[in-house]
């Protein structure tokens, strides 16, 4: 049968859509395990992830310096050692350090992982941050920081940031300079054996496991005692101060300016916050949206411009962000503010939200295609205190949301005069 191109595939319209859920466990010391079964290769991601983020410092850059230095050597291996036999195995792994959580990442086949318990254990119990290392990684930063501030959209990010939760916020600082001069090894020392040695974690294992690699977790990290962390996130009471609205940086020698416009807003918890996110795809979330339209496309104003809605733990917010000629920040600004009053006073077209929500339904469906995007997913719900409905209903409830009641979300939210305007450039 000859496949006729001229003629577009059937549409079937989606009604419902249930995930893969992860298995939630414990190891035999209660070291929570979570872990999905599915996938074609033999390929496994492991996360390990503590509660070490920003939001557990005493000190700016406790938590990346010190998720940048648990690779630089243990006990027993050298940085270079510990390298080699990573690459050795053919295993890739990555330290990231977030607002909330530290996360030692690994991805390898599943024959390999077994040799590799070994060295995550030392990672985690022996990292021993030599100094000369921690010098040179405090240099490379600073140098990578210096580049960064000559950026209008690198400083704008950061000062907007600041601008709403207060420059001692851990949602609202960035490190300086200042910042770094004054961290020093011991903070990062103190960090680690505060937060990451012998302290509680979690597991996440994503691709094609087995029962066997699940026992032999158990026996390498499940029969070690681990504290509490002497800082529960959860329990941490930081005050927020939200600095004046409106902040303008000038830079002479740049030629384009970098706008964030946006307001503190709420978690996933909250009851706006699904309604939100389709509201938000309108306004500027995707490349049909409206600001892309008029100030890309009909105005020619920048190249990018889009708005999110983003979020974590115990805090969320909203924010536009562009690049645009110094001689049309004034113009763009006003058009962004045309675009949210429009929305605030005109119902959305219906063809123009079918437009939207089968974008969106179409990007989610995409995004659950394989087991480690799956995990990503379970992230999402378990560290925001949500469960699988939230995906269980995600198109039903997508599809149920009217011109109506984004009308009256605009008008509850897009108060301009509520807005940290921020303008480098």
């Amino acid at each position: 049968m000859t496949l006729n191109r001229a003629l577009a595939p059937e549409s079937v319209e989606i009604k419902a859509f249930k995930i893969t859920r992860a298995i939630s466990t414990q190891l035999t010391n209660k070291v929570p395990l979570h872990y999905l079964k599915l996938g074609n290769q033999n390929l496994i991601k492991m996360d390990i992830i503590f509660d070490a983020g920003n939001y557990s410092e005493s000190k700016k850059g406790q938590s990346f310096f010190t998720s940048k230095m648990l690779s630089e050597g243990t006990l027993q291996l050298s940085q270079k050692e510990i390298a080699d036999k990573f690459a050795f195995y053919g295993a890739q792994i990555e330290f990231f350090s977030g607002v909330d959580k530290i996360t030692i990442a690994i991805t390898v086949l599943e024959k390999h992982i077994y040799s590799l318990f070994y060295l995550l254990n030392q990672i985690i119990c022996e990292s021993v941050f030599p100094e000369k290392n921690f010098l040179r990684v405090k240099d490379i930063y600073y140098q990578q920081l210096k580049i960064n501030n000559e950026k209008t959209s690198f400083v704008a990010g950061g000062i907007f940031k600041q601008s709403i939760f207060g420059p001692n916020h851990p949602y609202g600082y960035f490190i300086t300079e200042e910042d770094l001069a004054n961290l020093n090894l011991k903070d990062c020392q103190s960090f680690y054996k505060s937060y990451i040695k012998d302290n509680a974690f979690e597991i996440i294992i994503s691709g094609n496991s087995n029962d066997d690699l699940l026992k032999e977790i158990d026996k390498q990290f499940g029969h070690k005692k681990h504290k509490i962390s002497s800082l529960q996130t959860s329990n941490k009471d930081i005050r927020i101060e939200q600095n004046s609205n409106e902040i303008s940086i000038n830079k002479e020698e740049s030629v384009q300016s970098s706008l964030r416009i946006g307001k503190r807003m709420f978690t996933r918890k909250h009851p706006d916050y699904f309604k939100f996110t389709v509201l938000n795809e309108v306004l500027g979330g995707y490349f049909g949206s409206r600001l892309m339209k008029t100030i890309r496309e009909e105005k020619g104003l920048t190249y990018s411009i889009y708005s999110q809605i983003a979020t974590h733990i115990h805090e969320g917010y909203f924010v536009i962000g562009a690049d645009v000629k110094k001689e049309l920040l004034t113009e763009a600004v006003e058009e962004i503010f045309a675009q949210i009053e429009i929305l605030k006073n005109e119902l959305i077209p219906i063809e123009e939200l079918e437009t939207v929500k089968s974008y969106m339904i179409g990007t989610y469906l995409g995004s659950v295609n394989t087991a480690f995007a799956l995990a990503d997913k379970f992230k999402i719900v378990h560290y925001n205190e949500l469960n699988y409905s939230y995906y269980d209903n995600y198109i039903t409830n997508i599809k149920k949301i009217t011109a109506n009641d984004l009308q009256q979300l605009a008008q509850k939210y897009f108060d301009v005069s509520s807005f940290v305007k921020v303008f480098v450039g």
